[in-house]
């Protein structure tokens, strides 16, 4: 279920106002791109469920934080307007977030990590 979830996502990315990757390119900034990917199976009545944790990574090189702001932002109401469409079999979404910084080469680089945790039983 994890590899149709990421392609659902990466066709609904493709309409960011920056690059999103499935990979690790090499890309000018702003870009996102997937990060690790976790599967739960969860036991129910009749058979097994799924909860599955996908990471996202966004990366800004702009000074501040209001780019990688707008960027989660974008990401996080792209996904809630995507799953609560029911036109998917995922029956829960919670989203958290968080803002690093890191250095790459004397430069500061935020970095947006949106974690979603999608569960279909």
């Amino acid at each position: 279920m994890e590899l149709e979830i990421q392609k659902y996502l990466m066709s609904k990315f493709s309409g960011l106002s920056f690059n999103f990757f499935d990979g690790t390119e090499c890309t000018e900034f702003p870009y996102g791109r997937f990060g690790y990917t976790q599967v739960i199976e969860v036991p129910n009545k009749s058979n097994y469920g799924q909860e599955v944790l996908l990471q996202i990574d966004l990366f800004s090189d702009y000074n501040g934080q209001a780019e990688i702001k707008r960027m989660i932002a974008e990401v996080r109401s792209l996904i809630r307007e995507s799953f609560s469409a029911q036109e998917t079999i995922i029956h829960q979404v919670a989203i958290s977030t968080q803002i690093l910084e890191e250095k790459l080469d004397d430069k500061h680089i935020y970095h947006g990590v949106v974690e979603l945790t999608l569960a279909h039983y």
